[in-house]
């Protein structure tokens, strides 16, 4: 590799520029690592120079200065950079020996890098089409003509692991071919891919998105309810709503509601809604067709005082409404909600609402009714729900508002004082239509067995693919529950008595990315992007209908990354859940970044507060057998590692969010995970004290893109946190299909079982976005290898499962060990520094023959510490794990 160049200086020259505080990653060129092999020679004379057509990364703050070469200068330059780098050509890869016709070359091309497929178009630009939401560390270049630049040789080298070629590159590797194109061919559909996009007639696809899921609603079926994120169309004002709520009703009308400020933002009529995923987005659209247009993001409550005066309600700042509670009853939804104010407001703190949401039909109309029921509201005052739409021309639509006195048709205000009740009646003239039901497209996963943890058989469960869990628990009765990231709540069950489940049950559905759950008595407490909510069955037909929020109001937008892990229960019974950053999201309102890459905890109170800070995306949390707190954390700006953090009140971790002030007082990452041996481990939980294994009470890290799992111990030296991370997964396997699909969650079932949900996201690694979930049962012996590294006062102790041979553990060159540090400086990835190899002095093994003290004078607070077991005979060769990762933080003062 090439040095650092201005990514070691990027971080010092960012914090002197206000607007680019914490965003280094502008200020980075791109590596020239290889450059001499990827670019073709004309093109590369050009770029030293810097004498190219236009910026390509315009998205960065630096640009090449032009340089005035001597011919032979110019010359000298481009032969040491091609004789440096090149590959050569019997080395390289070629394009395959076969000819599509034009018209089907550039339809193929299309679906491959389209959604769905290896989905470039999540982070590159493709000529006029630009990807949405990209942050700076993952944007890709241009894609269109890019054979004018590049040479083809490098394009297979690099599109086949990118991380070879530039460590940390934030690319996936394509090394699964596409399902049912081109036979299936991975060789052949890059190749395709590179003719298309060099041809200039190719366009990106016109719709980048891919379709997740349809949904209809049974006209004897209870009303369907989806909380996720909603796109809204141009004639209702365009743009995202976050906290919605849509409602489609049995007579195949729908509406959309904006939680913010209970604001109707649309009315369709037909199917009801559709998810969509583009790039890393992912977001619901209703899918019928519109009866009212102009239903425009203005409030429409409004309160009238005593005194005549008029107010808006919602407009001060975000979540004023908050939701309390809501659920179906028979073909109506019913809804709780209050509102709060400001302190100059106070004298309408009390006001509540409770509204049920239900289908009618008057003569030749049909369409919907909305009774509101408000209480709190100041003497004398009335509330007022009015709409800006027009109603004309769809359907003739339109909203009556009825009352005991008087009816009114198209009055768009009605006034209620604090006792009556406001019945509005939206009614159209629709064309009946049969409703044809979608079938789902059931795909099962393979039989493979999972071979890769020793001791363990590995089967998946015979669940679809359409699943992609994200947590996992088991409820009162021992059924498996787990939620999944397209927004289910789902109970797996066996149907066939073999032990494996097979069959799901819809417990919820329609939430927003749920990530955690929890079971509580007959409820389950599910985390899902706005909200803690409680699932309650209250008629006891196994699906949710009654929804409490027991947690909520803090900042929330469409953005992707507005994850809600949890809820894990503490040791004193209050629960803990924690929130994904928003250190990347420099234009986000301020008022919506409320405990952003926080830990908070609900005391038994039901009081919210936040408990730890400065986490980056902190996809798992779990509690281990002494009820303490750990999260993992993801690497990228500002974390060079993956990370494992035990979580103390107060903590600060070192990603400070918008609102966050950066302090020097970081605590010390307890255990930091090397990348990219691990490059995003996400879910953890521990094994039981009671499990029948070497490992009882260690923690199980999922590790997504290697497809393996780590485990990891902790080793508390005057009460500061420290501990080594180890394979717990082998990363050798025969075929993709004997290991993972991409761990996500995990958990151990009542009968000592481990559980692993996977799922593969096409806005990380291309393709579908599919899942599994796999049962590994213990079956054999679990292998001798490390069990656990400590630090002590003279150097490291290794303890093994069982006793190990003496006269190979008594050498020092039986144990590699390689130590470093990261010092980040501004770049998504950092490079080691200070590595050495610390000088084994003396080893000494137990006189029970498991563990090795090894005698290290030279240690340094802050560094990770490799170990690695070497050694030839068999007895070493059986060995697994070999490998452990120490961070030290603090040497151990006494002599044990």
């Amino acid at each position: 590799g090439m040095e650092l160049g201005l990514a070691s200086s990027a971080a010092k020259i960012a914090q002197t520029v206000p607007e680019l505080a914490g965003h280094p990653q502008v200020l980075i060129p791109p590596s020239l690592n290889a450059v001499g092999d990827k670019l073709l020679d004309p093109v590369l004379k050009k770029a030293v120079s810097g004498d190219q057509d236009r910026a390509r990364a315009d998205w960065l703050k630096v640009q090449m200065p032009r340089f005035k070469h001597a011919d032979t200068e110019l010359a000298d330059l481009v032969a040491s950079l091609v004789s440096y780098d090149r590959i050569p050509d019997e080395a390289a890869q070629s394009h395959p020996e076969w000819n599509l016709p034009d018209d089907e070359l550039l339809l193929t091309g299309r679906t491959l890098i389209g959604a769905g497929a290896f989905t470039c178009i999540a982070c590159h630009q493709v000529g006029d089409y630009v990807p949405r939401n990209v942050a700076i560390g993952t944007k890709g270049s241009d894609l269109k003509n890019i054979g004018k630049r590049l040479r083809p040789e490098f394009y297979y080298r690099w599109t086949r692991d990118p991380l070879r070629v530039v460590p940390g590159m934030e690319m996936p590797a394509y090394k699964k071919p596409v399902p049912h194109v081109l036979d299936e061919d991975l060789h052949k559909q890059l190749a395709v891919v590179w003719r298309a996009v060099n041809d200039e007639s190719f366009q990106a696809p016109t719709n980048p998105t891919q379709v997740e899921q349809f949904w209809q609603v049974s006209p004897d079926g209870p009303p369907r309810i989806v909380r996720d994120v909603f796109t809204v169309d141009k004639a209702n004002g365009n743009g995202f709503i976050a906290r919605a709520m849509a409602i489609g009703l049995p007579n195949k009308h729908a509406l959309l509601l904006d939680l913010d400020d209970g604001t109707l933002r649309g009315w369709t009529y037909g199917d009801f809604a559709r998810q969509r995923t583009e790039g890393k987005s992912w977001y619901w659209e209703l899918a019928g067709s519109p009866v009212a247009e102009g239903l425009a993001p203005h409030s429409d409550w409004q309160i009238r005082f005593a005194d005549g005066s008029m107010d808006l309600l919602f407009m001060k700042t975000p979540s004023q409404l908050k939701l309390d509670h809501y659920e179906t009853r028979g073909d109506s939804v019913h809804i709780d909600w209050h509102a709060e104010f400001p302190a100059d407001q106070t004298k309408i703190s009390q006001f509540r609402v409770t509204e049920t949401i239900s289908p009618i039909q008057r003569g030749s109309q049909t369409g919907w009714k909305r009774e509101v029921r408000a209480t709190g509201l100041p003497p004398g005052a009335s509330l007022g729900l009015g709409h800006n739409a027009s109603w004309e021309g769809h359907f003739d639509a339109s909203m009556n508002v009825k009352d005991s006195a008087t009816e009114r048709e198209d009055s768009l205000v009605w006034w209620s004082n604090d006792e009556g009740q406001l019945s509005v009646e939206y009614l159209a003239k629709v064309p009946g239509q049969p409703t044809i039901p979608v079938p789902e497209k059931v795909v099962l996963p393979f039989e493979e067995p999972i071979t890769t943890l020793p001791g363990y058989t590995g089967q998946r469960l015979r669940l679809p693919e359409t699943i992609m869990p994200t947590s996992i628990t088991w409820d009162q009765n021992g059924k498996l529950v787990f939620t999944s990231l397209k927004g289910h709540v789902y109970r797996a069950i066996d149907t066939d008595k073999d032990g494996l489940e097979d069959e799901l049950q819809t417990i919820e559905e329609g939430l927003a990315a749920p990530f955690g759950i929890l079971t509580d008595g007959a409820d389950l407490l599910v985390a899902h992007k706005p909200e803690l909510l409680r699932l309650i069955d209250g008629n006891g037909d196994g699906r949710a209908d009654e929804r409490h929020v027991i947690a909520d109001g803090w900042g929330y937008t469409d953005n992707y990354h507005d994850w809600t892990t949890g809820p894990v229960r503490g040791k004193n019974g209050e629960i803990f859940l924690a929130l994904g950053s928003d250190y990347a999201q420099q234009k986000r309102d301020r008022q919506r970044a409320q405990w952003r890459g926080k830990v908070l905890r609900l005391g038994s109170n039901e009081q919210l507060s936040p408990f730890a800070s400065e986490l980056r995306y902190p996809i798992g949390i779990a509690a281990d057998g002494q009820g303490r707190l750990f999260v993992t954390d993801q690497q990228g700006v500002q974390n060079t590692f993956n990370e494992i953090n035990l979580v103390t009140e107060g903590g600060r971790y070192g990603v400070p969010g918008l609102l966050d002030e950066d302090v020097p007082e970081k605590i010390p990452t307890t255990i930091q995970v090397p990348h990219p041996w691990t490059r995003s481990v996400n879910g953890i939980f521990f094994l039981p004290d009671s499990l029948d294994s070497p490992f009882a009470g260690h923690g199980i890290g999922c590790e997504y893109n290697g497809r393996f799992l780590v485990r990891f111990t902790t080793q508390f030296v005057d009460g500061a946190a420290q501990g080594a991370v180890y394979p717990f997964t082998r990363s050798d396997w025969e075929s993709d299909l004997n290991t993972f699909l991409g761990p996500m969650s995990g958990a151990v079932s009542p009968t000592g079982d481990i559980y692993i949900g996977s799922i593969h996201d096409s806005g990380w690694l291309g393709g579908r976005n599919t899942g599994e979930i796999v049962r590994l049962k213990k079956t054999g012996n679990i292998p001798n290898g490390i069990r656990e590294v400590r630090a002590t006062h003279e150097g490291f102790a290794i303890e093994f499962v069982r006793p190990v041979n003496r006269d190979w553990a008594t050498r020092t060159e039986s144990y590699a060990i390689s130590a470093y540090t990261r010092v980040w400086q501004g770049s998504y990835a950092t490079d080691d520094s200070e590595r050495h190899a610390p000088k084994i002095v003396d080893v000494k093994l137990a006189e029970d023959g498991t563990s090795a003290l090894l005698t290290i004078p030279d240690r340094r607070i802050g560094f990770v510490y490799e170990f690695q077991l070497n050694g030839e005979g068999d007895s070493v060769k059986t060995l697994f794990p070999t490998f452990a990762a120490f961070t030290l933080n603090r040497i151990p003062t006494d002599l044990h």
